[in-house]
């Protein structure tokens, strides 16, 4: 009987272990601060990271699609930036990354963790804290990737690392949109309206422009470290 205890009480212990090991939390993504990479786990997919004062940001545009979402509509609320003017046709996702509605960035949205684990999409204050440290009136330049392809009529010293490329934006209603000659680089400000909050970096021009898109607008997304 006392063996038979004994025994009850070793598998008792061992189921206890286990079930302590199976609810550590898993790690979604992994950040290189020595290398300047984020590994988002959740595609395997890495980017280049910079840190720009005491903020580390993405320095490419996030490319993720949800994996309860692949195959809906748009491909779970988003499309390959880059596309071309007032079309329909998307653009190269491993270039421009992908384009995202508001249902989708928002910080009331559908999909809160659509950035890697340990990372958000930044609000108007982690914006201004971007922007106010390189400039007002300086910061899109510095933001630029330095490639005459992408910006023909700006300085493009890519300064702060940013690399900021022309993706556009897109509306099911009108395709893709550019001001000319080129294309917009737009990011999504998070926020919890249902019109979009932007910012928008422009060819030839040297500052930042802030503007609200309406409902129904797709914007690029570059996640920031929490």
């Amino acid at each position: 009987v006392a063996e038979s205890s004994s025994s009850l009480e070793i598998e008792s212990s061992s189921s206890i272990a286990l079930s302590s090991s199976s609810e550590t939390p898993t790690v979604k993504s992994i950040y290189d601060a020595e290398k300047n990479t984020l590994t988002d786990l959740r595609d395997n997919k890495v980017y280049k990271t910079v840190t720009i004062g005491e903020q580390i940001w993405m320095a490419e545009n996030l490319n993720y699609i949800p994996d309860d979402t692949v195959g809906t509509f748009f491909g779970g609320h988003s499309v390959c930036g880059g596309g071309e003017y007032k079309s329909m046709e998307e653009g190269d996702c491993s270039v421009f990354g992908r384009l995202y509605d508001v249902k989708i960035t928002s910080s009331d949205g559908n999909n809160k963790n659509i950035c890697p684990d340990g990372w958000s999409v930044p609000n108007a204050k982690q914006w201004n804290v971007l922007i106010e440290f390189l400039d007002e009136d300086q910061a899109g330049e510095r933001m630029k990737l330095n490639d005459k392809i992408y910006w023909p009529n700006s300085e493009v010293v890519n300064e702060a690392g940013f690399s900021a490329i022309p993706s556009g934006y897109y509306s099911p209603y009108s395709g893709f949109n550019k001001l000319d000659p080129v294309s917009p680089a737009v990011f999504t400000i998070s926020s919890s309206v249902i019109n979009v909050n932007a910012v928008q970096i422009v060819d030839g021009t040297k500052g930042v422009i802030r503007k609200t898109y309406g409902h129904g607008f797709f914007i690029a997304i570059r996640c920031i470290k929490d």
